[in-house]
Protein backbone atom coordinates (compact mmCIF):
# COMPACT_ATOMS: atom_id res chain seq x y z
CA UNK A 1 0.00 0.00 0.00
CA UNK A 2 1.36 3.43 -0.94
CA UNK A 3 1.27 6.29 1.60
CA UNK A 4 0.77 9.87 0.46
CA UNK A 5 1.72 12.91 2.52
CA UNK A 6 -0.07 15.35 0.20
CA UNK A 7 -3.33 16.84 1.44
CA UNK A 8 -6.49 15.90 -0.45
CA UNK A 9 -7.22 19.55 -1.07
CA UNK A 10 -4.09 19.76 -3.19
CA UNK A 11 -4.28 16.27 -4.71
CA UNK A 12 -7.88 15.95 -5.84
CA UNK A 13 -7.99 18.85 -8.32
CA UNK A 14 -4.96 17.43 -10.09
CA UNK A 15 -6.45 13.93 -10.17
CA UNK A 16 -9.74 15.17 -11.61
CA UNK A 17 -7.89 17.20 -14.21
CA UNK A 18 -5.85 14.18 -15.27
CA UNK A 19 -8.94 11.98 -15.48
CA UNK A 20 -10.72 14.62 -17.50
CA UNK A 21 -7.81 14.79 -19.93
CA UNK A 22 -7.91 11.00 -20.37
CA UNK A 23 -11.65 11.07 -21.03
CA UNK A 24 -11.37 13.89 -23.54
CA UNK A 25 -8.41 12.44 -25.44
CA UNK A 26 -9.63 8.84 -25.28
CA UNK A 27 -6.17 7.77 -24.08
CA UNK A 28 -5.73 4.68 -21.99
CA UNK A 29 -4.09 4.93 -18.54
CA UNK A 30 -0.37 4.09 -18.60
CA UNK A 31 0.50 0.41 -18.19
CA UNK A 32 2.29 0.02 -14.83
CA UNK A 33 4.62 -2.75 -16.04
CA UNK A 34 4.48 -3.21 -19.81
CA UNK A 35 4.86 -6.92 -20.52
CA UNK A 36 3.15 -7.57 -23.83
CA UNK A 37 3.55 -9.90 -26.81
CA UNK A 38 5.65 -8.54 -29.64
CA UNK A 39 5.99 -9.73 -33.23
CA UNK A 40 8.56 -8.65 -35.80
CA UNK A 41 7.99 -9.51 -39.48
CA UNK A 42 10.90 -9.04 -41.90
CA UNK A 43 10.20 -9.33 -45.62
CA UNK A 44 13.81 -10.00 -46.51
CA UNK A 45 12.98 -10.66 -50.16
CA UNK A 46 10.01 -11.65 -52.28
CA UNK A 47 10.78 -15.29 -51.47
CA UNK A 48 11.89 -14.99 -47.85
CA UNK A 49 10.04 -13.80 -44.75
CA UNK A 50 11.41 -14.05 -41.22
CA UNK A 51 9.18 -13.64 -38.17
CA UNK A 52 10.23 -13.33 -34.51
CA UNK A 53 7.76 -13.50 -31.60
CA UNK A 54 8.41 -12.97 -27.88
CA UNK A 55 7.26 -11.14 -24.74
CA UNK A 56 8.75 -7.89 -23.45
CA UNK A 57 9.85 -9.16 -20.03
CA UNK A 58 12.65 -7.97 -17.77
CA UNK A 59 15.80 -10.02 -17.20
CA UNK A 60 16.07 -11.84 -13.86
CA UNK A 61 19.76 -11.23 -13.22
CA UNK A 62 19.68 -12.79 -9.76
CA UNK A 63 17.99 -15.93 -11.06
CA UNK A 64 20.40 -16.14 -13.99
CA UNK A 65 23.34 -15.89 -11.62
CA UNK A 66 22.11 -19.01 -9.79
CA UNK A 67 21.36 -20.89 -13.02
CA UNK A 68 23.73 -23.77 -13.76
CA UNK A 69 25.85 -23.78 -16.91
CA UNK A 70 23.99 -25.64 -19.65
CA UNK A 71 20.55 -24.55 -18.47
CA UNK A 72 18.47 -22.36 -20.77
CA UNK A 73 16.18 -19.34 -20.59
CA UNK A 74 13.24 -19.49 -23.00
CA UNK A 75 13.52 -15.76 -23.77
CA UNK A 76 9.89 -15.18 -22.81
CA UNK A 77 8.55 -17.80 -25.19
CA UNK A 78 10.58 -16.55 -28.14
CA UNK A 79 9.84 -18.13 -31.50
CA UNK A 80 11.78 -17.84 -34.76
CA UNK A 81 10.05 -18.61 -38.06
CA UNK A 82 11.42 -18.55 -41.60
CA UNK A 83 9.71 -19.24 -44.92
CA UNK A 84 13.00 -20.42 -46.42
CA UNK A 85 16.15 -22.33 -45.51
CA UNK A 86 18.85 -20.30 -43.76
CA UNK A 87 22.30 -20.68 -42.28
CA UNK A 88 22.20 -19.20 -38.78
CA UNK A 89 25.23 -19.12 -36.56
CA UNK A 90 26.92 -21.57 -38.90
CA UNK A 91 24.10 -24.12 -38.68
CA UNK A 92 21.79 -25.20 -41.52
CA UNK A 93 18.27 -24.29 -40.44
CA UNK A 94 15.37 -25.56 -42.55
CA UNK A 95 12.28 -23.44 -43.15
CA UNK A 96 9.79 -23.65 -40.30
CA UNK A 97 9.11 -22.58 -36.71
CA UNK A 98 11.59 -23.00 -33.87
CA UNK A 99 11.71 -22.12 -30.20
CA UNK A 100 14.52 -19.63 -29.52
CA UNK A 101 16.36 -19.91 -26.21
CA UNK A 102 19.51 -18.55 -24.59
CA UNK A 103 21.67 -21.18 -22.92
CA UNK A 104 24.12 -20.31 -20.19
CA UNK A 105 27.73 -21.08 -21.09
CA UNK A 106 31.02 -20.95 -19.21
CA UNK A 107 32.39 -17.64 -18.04
CA UNK A 108 29.01 -15.97 -17.68
CA UNK A 109 28.39 -16.06 -21.42
CA UNK A 110 25.15 -16.98 -23.22
CA UNK A 111 24.65 -18.79 -26.52
CA UNK A 112 21.55 -18.74 -28.72
CA UNK A 113 19.80 -22.02 -29.53
CA UNK A 114 17.02 -22.86 -32.01
CA UNK A 115 15.20 -26.06 -31.16
CA UNK A 116 12.03 -28.04 -31.66
CA UNK A 117 9.26 -27.82 -29.10
CA UNK A 118 6.56 -25.43 -27.94
CA UNK A 119 7.23 -21.85 -26.94
CA UNK A 120 8.44 -21.41 -23.34
CA UNK A 121 10.13 -24.81 -23.59
CA UNK A 122 13.72 -25.12 -22.40
CA UNK A 123 14.10 -28.82 -23.20
CA UNK A 124 16.90 -28.75 -25.73
CA UNK A 125 17.46 -32.04 -27.52
CA UNK A 126 20.53 -33.37 -29.31
CA UNK A 127 19.09 -32.18 -32.64
CA UNK A 128 18.98 -28.54 -31.53
CA UNK A 129 20.80 -25.88 -33.51
CA UNK A 130 23.40 -24.39 -31.15
CA UNK A 131 24.30 -21.16 -32.89
CA UNK A 132 27.76 -19.63 -33.06
CA UNK A 133 27.03 -16.61 -30.88
CA UNK A 134 28.92 -13.37 -30.41
CA UNK A 135 28.29 -12.43 -26.78
CA UNK A 136 28.98 -8.87 -25.66
CA UNK A 137 28.49 -7.71 -22.04
CA UNK A 138 28.46 -4.11 -20.92
CA UNK A 139 26.45 -2.69 -23.80
CA UNK A 140 23.61 -0.14 -23.58
CA UNK A 141 21.09 -1.44 -21.08
CA UNK A 142 17.70 -2.67 -22.27
CA UNK A 143 15.21 -2.75 -19.40
CA UNK A 144 13.00 -5.18 -21.34
CA UNK A 145 13.99 -8.08 -23.56
CA UNK A 146 14.44 -7.04 -27.18
CA UNK A 147 14.87 -9.42 -30.13
CA UNK A 148 15.54 -8.05 -33.58
CA UNK A 149 16.79 -8.97 -37.05
CA UNK A 150 19.36 -6.39 -38.11
CA UNK A 151 20.74 -5.92 -41.66
CA UNK A 152 24.40 -5.13 -42.28
CA UNK A 153 26.70 -4.60 -45.26
CA UNK A 154 25.65 -2.84 -48.45
CA UNK A 155 23.50 -3.46 -51.55
CA UNK A 156 26.14 -5.70 -53.10
CA UNK A 157 26.90 -7.75 -50.01
CA UNK A 158 24.11 -7.83 -47.44
CA UNK A 159 23.78 -10.11 -44.47
CA UNK A 160 21.61 -10.26 -41.35
CA UNK A 161 22.08 -10.67 -37.63
CA UNK A 162 19.75 -12.24 -35.08
CA UNK A 163 20.15 -9.69 -32.28
CA UNK A 164 19.04 -10.45 -28.70
CA UNK A 165 19.37 -7.81 -25.94
CA UNK A 166 18.61 -8.28 -22.27
CA UNK A 167 19.83 -5.99 -19.49
CA UNK A 168 23.35 -4.84 -20.51
CA UNK A 169 24.02 -8.01 -22.49
CA UNK A 170 23.94 -8.69 -26.24
CA UNK A 171 23.90 -12.07 -27.99
CA UNK A 172 24.17 -12.03 -31.77
CA UNK A 173 24.23 -14.73 -34.47
CA UNK A 174 24.91 -14.28 -38.18
CA UNK A 175 22.05 -15.11 -40.57
CA UNK A 176 23.06 -16.13 -44.09
CA UNK A 177 20.68 -16.73 -46.99
CA UNK A 178 21.89 -19.66 -49.15
CA UNK A 179 22.21 -18.78 -52.81
CA UNK A 180 19.74 -20.35 -55.21
CA UNK A 181 20.62 -21.60 -58.67
CA UNK A 182 19.50 -18.28 -60.21
CA UNK A 183 21.85 -16.32 -57.95
CA UNK A 184 24.99 -18.30 -58.68
CA UNK A 185 27.97 -16.79 -60.42
CA UNK A 186 27.31 -16.89 -64.21
CA UNK A 187 30.70 -18.55 -64.62
CA UNK A 188 29.47 -21.53 -62.59
CA UNK A 189 26.50 -22.04 -64.95
CA UNK A 190 28.51 -21.44 -68.15
CA UNK A 191 32.07 -22.82 -68.02
CA UNK A 192 32.92 -20.87 -71.18
CA UNK A 193 32.55 -17.62 -69.26
CA UNK A 194 34.91 -18.92 -66.60
CA UNK A 195 37.50 -20.22 -69.11
CA UNK A 196 37.53 -18.46 -72.53
CA UNK A 197 39.63 -21.32 -73.96
CA UNK A 198 36.64 -23.66 -73.66
CA UNK A 199 34.55 -21.22 -75.66
CA UNK A 200 37.12 -21.36 -78.47
CA UNK A 201 37.06 -25.18 -78.35
CA UNK A 202 33.31 -25.20 -78.91
CA UNK A 203 33.59 -23.27 -82.18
Amino acid sequence: MYKLSISLGVLLPGVFAALGALCVSGAEPPVPHPHFPKELTCHVSKDLTVVVRYQTVTFDAAGAEKMAVGKAWHLAGAEFESSGDLVIGGRDVKAGKYALSARKADGGKWELVLHEGPRFSTKIGDDAHVLATTFTPGVERFEHLNIDVQPAGDKEHTWLFLDVRFDALKAQALIEVPETGDKKDPAEKDPAKKDPAKKEEGK
